[in-house]
């Protein structure tokens, strides 16, 4: 047979099947990842907005640096700190026996804060602790409830607002025990007002958004919104308040 009167698929319009897609390597190659959502928990949301705030963090690590002072000073430098190291009012860095200088009796000041400054840190963080307890309650209760629990709540807020702090701080002290504890408790209980409005007004703001509002609506009941992790983004600006109240406390 001549290659003439060979049959031509071609010209009988027949074609070849085509291989499906799925046998082809790569064919898949382009098409895009599926996208993957990770859902934080509210302290993991919290921690990742507080670290890219360089003056947090910058905050935080002074912090820390303070407390290992304080917790470990006087056992890297056992000094007695009521003894008389020195003449009085020896400068810095003179006299390598007292490397911050001595007080008017000659008491070495290295010695001092390091001994005094664990008293200072438990005043100003149990002080906060209690500011942030008493005006972060009272506040949720005022914005969370409104009506007149908001009124009564609102009306003791600016009571203790007005009222000069270290004149109700002095009267305390007077009234009860001049002891650590008491000073402790007078700190905390004439610097709760600011926290107090800060956490109503915080209050307030969630009960009108939506997602309340919804959860509402379907009956599910605004205590269960309450919880919603959308309130994590609150917790850097209370733990930025609550430094900053510890260090008023000091």
């Amino acid at each position: 047979m001549s290659p003439s009167s060979a049959p031509s698929n071609t010209a009988s319009g027949a074609t070849a099947p085509a291989e499906p897609s799925s046998s082809r390597p790569g064919a898949d190659a382009g098409a895009p990842a599926p996208m993957v959502i990770e859902v934080l928990s509210p302290s993991r949301e919290a921690w990742s907005v507080f670290r890219k705030n360089k003056a947090a963090m910058l905050g935080l690590v002074m912090l820390a640096g303070v407390i290992l002072a304080m917790v470990f000073g006087p056992t890297l430098y056992p000094v007695a700190p009521f003894d008389i190291s020195g003449a009085p009012f020896t400068e810095p860095f003179v006299n390598p026996a007292l490397p911050l200088g001595s007080d008017y009796l000659g008491r070495d000041i290295l010695a001092g804060m390091a001994v005094g400054g664990r008293a200072t840190l438990l005043v100003g963080l149990t002080a906060a602790a209690i500011t942030v307890s008493i005006g972060l309650t009272v506040g949720a209760l005022a914005g969370y409830f409104g009506g007149w629990v908001d009124e009564a709540l609102s009306r003791l807020t600016e009571v203790f607002q007005v009222m000069p702090s270290l004149l109700f701080a002095m009267v305390l002290m007077t009234l009860f025990d001049p002891s650590l504890t008491t000073a402790i408790i007078a700190i905390g209980m004439v610097t709760w007002t600011g926290t107090a409005r800060l956490a109503r007004a915080e209050f307030m703001r969630l009960r009108k958004l939506e997602y309340v509002n919804a959860r509402t609506w379907r009956g599910l009941g605004s205590p269960h919104a309450a919880r919603d992790p959308a309130q994590c983004r609150t917790t850097a600006d209370r733990v930025s308040h609550a430094d900053h109240w510890g260090g008023h406390s000091v």
